[in-house]
């Protein structure tokens, strides 16, 4: 991965930071039942990963925060990418096709569940998603940086399809969790359980039209 060198001056790693975390418990990582099975996941745009010491610095944090999953949107790096970065893994997706140093997503991952990618589709500058091998069912990360509410319909229907179809494959029993930047795409709609599980979500444009209805989900950053 390169990256470019720039005077760093020891700020925060964005202006305004809009980290989003919660936890996930409905998944083992261990077979001992006295394991604490709760792990944090969050979502945030980075606004660029291109300066060196932001990496650093979103290690840093997420290791404050003790978050062991965090989704990126905006990373802008050009190409695709998995590699390691000290005890994180980080899975990315390049630049959104035709608009290099634009968009980018990808997800970082603490060491125990770095080691724990059973597969990931790095679909483009906007979706990505990530398996985790995971007990008793598996764990499905989708990463999501949406287009802004001023694009044209088909774009925006564009994305929503690209969505549906990337987690077509997903079995019923995995836990799906989809999360992301989803900009200013209009009023949006949430029904949830007790256990915080979203069973519905349809995005209402002010244009009026629909997005799809997903699959049941957990859904993080909306």
């Amino acid at each position: 991965m390169k990256c470019t060198l720039v005077k760093y001056s020891g700020g925060k790693i964005v202006p305004q930071m809009d980290l989003r975390v919660g936890t996930a418990g409905d998944f083992a990582l261990k077979k001992k039942k006295k394991n604490n099975c709760k792990k944090r996941i969050g979502t945030l745009n980075v606004r660029t990963l291109l300066p060196c010491r932001k990496l650093e610095s979103l290690k840093l944090e997420m290791k404050r925060m003790r978050i062991d999953v965090l989704g990126v949107s905006e990373i802008r790096w050009r190409d695709v990418g998995d590699f390691w970065s000290g005890d994180y893994r980080v899975i990315h997706t390049g630049s959104i096709e035709g608009r290099p140093g634009t968009g980018g997503v990808g997800v970082v991952l603490s060491r125990e569940l770095g080691q724990r990618v059973s597969e990931y589709v790095q679909l483009n500058g906007r979706i990505i998603l990530v398996k985790l091998d995971t007990k008793p069912n598996k764990t499905v990360i989708v990463q999501v940086y949406m287009l802004t509410s001023n694009q044209e319909d088909d774009e925006v229907e564009r994305v929503y399809k690209e969505i549906n179809e990337i987690i077509r494959g997903v079995n019923g029993e995995d836990n799906l969790i989809i999360m992301g930047d989803w900009n200013a795409g209009g009023r949006r709609r949430n029904r949830w359980n007790s256990s915080g599980v979203l069973w519905t979500w349809k995005e209402e444009r002010e244009r009026g039209s629909d997005g799809g209805v997903l699959h049941s989900a957990s859904i993080s950053g909306v």
